[in-house]
């Protein structure tokens, strides 16, 4: 089933616009709407998921699996924060896509934006309850600080 265009993410030589090599996304209903990129990877954001690829290789690394009205997505060193299916907000390790924590259920809102704030997350929620729009300070999970600690001591060695 064909739900419009074929997409392509491309990379391009700076200097001189050559193509260094081109990935097609999947044909899903929506647009692609967002790149995100950070030292090794770059992010493709659909209607409802992330995709994420080598920026050296463009080979497919990882995607999400959740359409949600919109893709959520934040990267933070080598994490990404995702929503899930169910809304919830989701740690992901930024290589290999693999889930590293989840922050509970989500208790109304959806978060709009997410910003390290020391050892915490402060999330800015837009809800249409009675709570209201706001931010809220959440703890980092303990397994996230544990692999950002084991990643950095391994990089020091």
């Amino acid at each position: 089933m064909s739900f419009g265009p074929t997409y392509q993410l491309q990379c391009l030589e700076q200097e001189t616009l050559r193509e260094l090599w081109r990935a097609d996304l999947p044909n899903e209903l929506g647009a692609y709407n967002r790149l995100e990129q950070d030292g090794e990877n770059v992010f493709v954001l659909a209607q409802g998921r992330a995709l994420a690829f080598n920026v050296a290789t463009g080979s497919r690394l990882w995607a999400t699996d959740e359409f949600t009205s919109f893709a959520f997505f934040k990267t933070f060193g080598r994490a990404a924060v995702t929503r899930n299916g169910h809304f919830d907000l989701e740690w992901r390790d930024a290589s290999s896509g693999e889930v590293i924590a989840i922050w509970g259920k989500r208790d109304g809102g959806f978060a709009s934006n997410v910003v390290m704030a020391g050892e915490n997350v402060l999330v800015e929620i837009s809800d249409n309850s009675h709570r209201g729009d706001g931010l809220r300070l959440l703890r980092v999970p303990d397994a996230l600080k544990q692999r950002i600690s084991n990643a950095t001591k391994g990089a020091m060695r």
